[in-house]
């Protein structure tokens, strides 16, 4: 009976492990061949690395006439700008980088597991691993996210397998400063991993790998394009988003469930969970303290727990550490093996669930935000009518319209139109008390845009702030400036053209 339970037990985390790493891959290849783009992050980091490599700069002055700049570091913009360059620009080459990374992280997280375990639980770790990073709708779209801890995997590879020092030391810091590189949190992923390196070859090689890391993070600021002051810049003023209650315990509420899995998981399995945690004090204490560090990164309004993922292979390291740890204590038909099978069971439930409502809310977004065959002809044709005259998809009144007719913006983009402002930065900037400048609100008094398309039957520019549903995006003067130089001369199906001066 024991063994039938046993075999039952194996065939049943079996099925849940191929579930997870199997709906891992296909969503993520699922969203790649969808024509468009959920969140608006991605529209504007999409449009800005192609503009990258048109030589205009990534990170703006804060008074800058253009409005696109977000403070995602600069390598994602390379990557993606880069990819686009390569393939041809467009909505399959602007999301593939972070499919890509999903692919990768599969492949090098069972390259890894491999080295440390056994076949069959190197199989259970990847679908965990799966598992978890499903419960992040967004974690495959073309943001930092899956790059992050597909950086934290091969660092972690160098750290815990590669035996040669330099090797080593060398390898863990040029993907250490990618991540820090990709986002500038991406640093408190880092710690643990140099206390790795510290406690297998101490102080000094701990702060060469920290020198190392911190020159190729540097590195992509040497470009013309990227300057690093304007970058630090906008960080300062993300600063001033302010802090959600509600998100910093919904955050730690998460990183409780991690963890509580990680020792519950020990103490069913009879180990000596006190000695083990002792022999790797500083390594553990890193995972905290970065763990922290995150939650509350995290609770600024408009982040969230995805902040946490770059920690995932770090903790999965440790539940390593746990499981093939040779102490044991005799602990079976005690309350504590008996609690422990019971907690482990809802952590387990509550993995999955949390994997399940992540990939419905993919779903019915896509579902909810795609763009029919016949707006997309729609909106060709008047590119093809009105070429060679500057045109930019603008924003109407209601936040549906927005969702999906921004998702054409990047398009315009591609041709070679202006991009004088991203509704997605502006949010951003609005929150910190950065005004649509003088500037900006000239170059429409000058029609620099000849042709604004507007959702059709809206207001012009409307649209209120996602932070605060109080706030209209775009104030007075700028609207003022709006109506009194274009006019709406054209309706299709779709859309209102709005001309400079009411002349085709």
């Amino acid at each position: 009976m024991l063994l039938i339970n046993m075999t039952a037990r194996k065939f049943g985390i079996n099925i849940v492990s191929f579930a997870g790493i199997a709906v891992l891959i296909i969503n993520a290849l699922s969203y790649l061949l969808w024509n468009g783009f959920v969140d608006h992050g991605e529209v504007c980091m999409s449009s800005v690395a192609w503009l990258f490599y048109d030589g205009f700069p990534i990170y703006t002055e804060l008074n800058a006439t253009d409005r696109y700049s977000l403070e995602h570091g600069p390598i994602i913009y390379i990557l993606i700008g880069g990819l686009m360059k390569s393939l041809g620009a467009g909505i399959f080459s602007a999301k593939l980088s972070g499919v890509l990374a999903i692919l990768g992280i599969i492949a090098l997280s069972w390259h890894w597991f491999k080295k440390l375990v056994d076949t069959q639980t190197s199989f259970w770790l990847l679908g965990l691993e799966s598992l978890i990073l499903l419960r992040w709708y967004d974690f495959y779209f073309n943001r930092p996210d899956s790059l992050m801890v597909l950086c934290v995997l091969a660092s972690m590879y160098f750290a815990t397998i590669v035996k040669k020092r330099a090797t080593v030391i060398i390898g863990t810091a040029i993907f250490l400063g990618i991540l820090g590189n990709l986002k500038l949190d991406g640093f408190f992923s880092a710690i643990p991993i140099l206390f790795l390196i510290y406690q297998r070859f101490g102080w000094k090689d701990f702060l060469n790998t920290s020198v190392v890391m911190v020159c190729v993070w540097l590195l992509p600021f040497m470009l013309p394009n990227i300057s690093l002051n304007n970058y630090i810049q906008w960080l300062s003023v993300a600063t001033k988003h302010g802090f959600s209650l509600k998100t910093f315990l919904r955050t730690t509420g998460v990183l409780c469930l991690y963890f509580l899995g990680i020792i519950s998981l020990g103490l069913y399995q009879g180990k000596d969970l006190l000695k083990i945690y002792k022999q790797n004090m500083i390594f553990i204490g890193g995972i905290v303290f970065s763990a922290i560090v995150l939650a509350v990164i995290s609770s600024k309004h408009g982040s969230g727990s995805n902040h946490l993922a770059p920690l995932i292979p770090v903790m999965i390291y440790l539940l390593i550490i746990t499981i093939t740890a040779s102490t044991k204590v005799d602990n079976k038909g005690t309350n504590w093996h008996k609690t422990s099978y019971a907690l482990l069971i809802i952590v387990c439930f509550l993995l999955i669930l949390n994997a399940i409502n992540g990939q419905k809310r993919i779903i019915q977004e896509k579902v909810s935000l795609a763009i029919s065959v016949e707006m997309f002809h729609d909106f060709n044709s008047l590119k093809e009518k009105y070429k060679g005259h500057t045109m930019m998809v603008g924003y109407g009144g209601s936040n549906k319209a927005y969702c999906i007719y921004r998702q054409l913006v990047p398009l315009m983009v591609f041709d070679g139109n202006p991009y004088l402002f991203d509704a997605c930065a502006l949010m951003d900037m609005q929150y910190s008390d950065l005004k649509i400048p003088d500037s900006t609100i000239k170059e429409i008094e000058a029609g620099r845009v000849k042709i604004w398309l507007i959702p059709k039957g809206e207001s012009p520019f409307t649209l209120t702030n996602y932070y605060n549903h109080k706030l209209l995006l775009f104030d007075e003067n700028f609207r003022n400036a709006f109506s009194a130089n274009y006019k709406l001369a054209e309706q299709t199906k779709y859309f209102d053209l709005w001309f400079y001066n009411g002349s085709r």
